[in-house]
């Protein structure tokens, strides 16, 4: 689809909104468990599906075209099957 853009244009990359990335939470509370993120944001997170976790701490890893972050926070909301979204403080 984009094979013409290079041919003409051999500097062109793709826009960034197809960068590769993936955002989980694992939980460090007790057993380890790792739970598939939605969205992340500013002190609040949003799971991909709805289930009830209930660790109290855990790791967020986020990976933006194979360019890995982690960060450990602290669960301040519970996450409840009813809920995906919940908030969260660094440690």
């Amino acid at each position: 689809m984009e094979d013409w853009r290079r041919r003409r244009y051999p500097e062109y990359q793709r826009p960034s909104d197809y960068r590769s990335y993936r955002r989980d939470l694992r939980s460090t509370s007790g057993h380890v468990q790792q739970f598939e993120l939605g969205q992340v944001g500013p002190g609040l997170a949003i799971l991909r599906n709805a289930q009830t976790i209930d660790a109290t701490e855990g790791e967020i890893e986020t990976i933006v075209d194979e360019k890995v972050n982690r960060f450990k926070v602290r669960i301040t909301s519970p996450i409840t099957g009813e809920s995906k979204r919940f908030t969260f403080e660094g440690v």
